[in-house]
């Protein structure tokens, strides 16, 4: 159908609300029709949109003169203006991309079958499938168990405060998405047979044991971290490998650790209000909502507490000695470790508490994620992206049409708006090249304004004495999403994984100068490696290969970069000296050492050259800062951290 029809419309909205009883697939392809009638609808028959508005409960009565309802602002449109709102709305609806584009039938018919198939892509599905439907059908995608909430010990009222803000400005619909699915007495683990496609509602990306949940007609997304791995048994235990110990945080595979989230959680809390003090806006971090206690599994004889399944062989099937030969060890490292646990408990089932103590399996639900994380989006938007996405990640044949679609879908995700060519080439890598070559200035403006907001995020953090190992800047860390916002497409970064953000805390009053430039130095490793050594596992190596740009493009942003975490540091430091509210989040005596710390630095900056010619001046820079230190304490320390961290940019002006 080539013009607008009302009657027609009308049929397809009794079908996408599932009036007539049709199953979820039919009536997501009727939202996705729907969707391009109304877009074939002239945009000057305002009192026509006016009714479909009506239709779908963006307004309770018709009549051009009467608003929409305040809602519409929270989903990113500016109007409420029925004349306004308008174009606006059809700028909007014309995501998926070339929805109007005429093809060959079968290529049509293969295109909207893909296109189908992603119900976050189809927006008109936002008004269409209830919250409720939504979670059932995710719940019907996944296992479930039981588990029940875990309160977090510490600053329990701050990071209940930062969820809340989080959940307060997202639109109405995902908002009760997002409680539905924080339900404290569901745990959802990955089915034995995932969905890893990309424009899935519910997803197990691969490389993860996440699940993700992408609401339909939807620029948010939620991630269930974490969600086991897709056999008959879920979870289970490791201590070495390839003769290495594994880090705790990892020992439980396929979950994760309470005390673990619950550090996580603290971290990212306080990091979103120490930023937002500075700023005036909430930092693109991934927020805590739903901590879960982990009760029972899903097993191949059925639900069975999880202290159950790792005491029986029955249970967890093959690998089940060399699971409790792990399980032992790490229950002594953490004794070894003055961890928690009961020594005196006897046994193998005495060994098995005591490791569900220490490691206290929980899961959690978040906000503000991405699944498109930026190692994949450089993977996938490479000349061999297609074959390594259909071939590897889903074991499909790539089909040239399917392939095309991807690519659509990821230039939504990178550039948020962009013009498509005419006529398709067969080959992914050609169409990759002509669809940036089009949008050449776009994906600079894009690439360039994404180093500006990494910029500015490593900045406050590295200020206020904050690192992370590099954990929150390695590429498969950082996502990047597209959202709509004052009714316009804008591209951002999204900061994951703060498992290993380390802030000062309030009652510190001291700091290991070693550690914590050792830590910073691994996050500037991370974000953008050295002129010298490129880190291939950066997150400007990722976002060069992601927007092809040239080298003058290249050394731009690494010039933007620069000037946003210098501009930064000085906002931030200035904000440390005046602004209460900031400085109550740290220690009058760790500030003051803080303080001291950035004289020195300062100091050292301005003088490594003379430094590298005479190491001995370290020590004489040292005593000059810190004029009342005993010898050999804290000098010996920081100049110890000086020597093996030069190259930090705090330290070194050239980086």
């Amino acid at each position: 159908m080539r013009s607008y029809d009302r009657a027609a419309g009308l049929r397809l909205l009794l079908i996408a609300r599932g009036r007539a009883g049709h199953t979820w697939e039919v009536r997501r392809e009727a939202a996705l029709m729907l969707q391009r009638q109304l877009l074939l609808l002239p945009p000057s028959r305002i009192a026509e949109h006016d009714f479909w508005f009506v239709k779908l409960a963006l307004k309770r009565r018709k009549g051009i003169d009467l608003p929409l309802n305040r809602d519409v602002l929270r989903e990113g449109f500016r109007a409420r203006d029925v004349k306004e709102f308008v174009g606006e709305w059809r700028r909007r609806l014309k995501r998926p991309a070339g929805l109007l584009q005429r093809s060959a039938s079968g290529q049509c018919a293969v295109r909207w079958q893909y296109l189908a198939q992603g119900e976050y892509r189809v927006f008109l599905a936002r008004y269409l499938f209830s919250p409720e439907e939504v979670v059932n059908r995710v719940l019907s995608r996944v296992r479930v168990s039981k588990g029940e909430e875990l309160p977090f010990p510490q600053d329990s009222d701050l990071i209940q405060a930062e969820a809340r803000l989080a959940a307060k400005a997202l639109p109405k619909y995902e908002a009760r998405i997002l409680k539905l699915l924080c339900d404290p007495s569901k745990i959802y683990w990955v089915s034995e047979q995932p969905d890893t496609a990309v424009n899935s509602l519910v997803a197990y990306p691969p490389g993860t044991v996440v699940l993700v949940v992408k609401p339909p007609g939807s620029c948010v997304e939620f991630e269930i971290k974490r969600a086991g791995t897709p056999s008959s048994r879920p979870l289970s235990v490791k201590f070495e490998q390839n003769g290495e110990e594994v880090p705790p945080s990892h020992r439980l595979q396929g979950g994760s650790l309470g005390w673990h989230l619950r550090f996580e959680g603290r971290a990212g809390a306080r990091f979103s209000r120490i930023y937002r003090t500075v700023h005036g806006r909430v930092p693109a971090i991934a927020v805590t909502h739903g901590l879960k206690s982990i009760h029972t599994l899903p097993t191949a004889k059925g639900e069975r507490p999880i202290i159950e399944f790792l005491s029986s062989r029955e249970l967890f099937g093959d690998g089940f000695e060399a699971m409790r030969g792990a399980l032992r060890h790490c229950v002594r490292a953490a004794f070894d470790a003055d961890d928690y646990g009961v020594p005196d408990l006897p046994g193998e089932l005495g060994r098995t508490m005591n490791f569900l103590i220490q490691a206290w399996p929980g899961q959690v639900v978040q906000s503000g994620t991405s699944s498109f994380r930026l190692d994949r989006l450089a993977e996938y938007l490479s000349p061999d992206g297609a074959k390594r996405y259909f071939g590897v990640s889903l074991e499909q044949h790539a089909e040239p049409d399917h392939a095309h679609e991807l690519a659509d879908q990821l230039f939504e995700e990178i550039l948020g708006d962009f013009a498509r060519p005419h006529h398709r080439s067969r080959s992914y890598s050609r169409y990759l090249t002509e669809v940036f070559a089009m949008n050449r200035r776009r994906a600079d403006h894009v690439f360039l304004a994404l180093l500006r907001e990494l910029g500015t995020f490593w900045g406050t953090l590295a200020t206020v004495k904050g690192y992370t190992n590099g954990e929150s800047f390695v590429s498969r860390n950082i996502g990047l999403r597209s959202e709509w916002s004052g009714a316009q497409w804008h591209v951002g970064l999204r900061f994951m994984d703060q498992d290993d953000l380390h802030l000062p805390d309030p009652s510190q009053n001291d700091f290991s100068p070693n550690r914590l430039l050792k830590g910073m130095l691994l996050d500037q490793k991370y974000v953008s490696g050295s002129e010298k050594r490129p880190n291939p596992k950066s997150s400007l190596f990722a976002l060069t290969q992601i927007y092809r740009v040239t080298p003058q493009i290249h050394a731009a942003g690494l010039l933007v970069l620069k000037q946003a975490r210098t501009s930064t540091v000085k906002k931030t430091r200035t904000e440390l000296k005046r602004n209460i509210p900031l400085r109550d989040h740290f220690s009058p005596t760790f500030l003051r050492k803080s303080l001291e710390c950035d004289r020195l630095w300062a100091a050292y900056s301005r003088e490594r050259e003379r430094i590298r010619m005479t190491p001995a001046l370290i020590d004489q820079l040292l005593k000059r800062i810190y004029p009342d230190a005993p010898d050999g304490g804290r000098i010996k320390q920081h100049a110890k951290a000086l020597r093996e961290s030069a190259e930090h940019f705090f330290l070194n002006p050239n980086t």
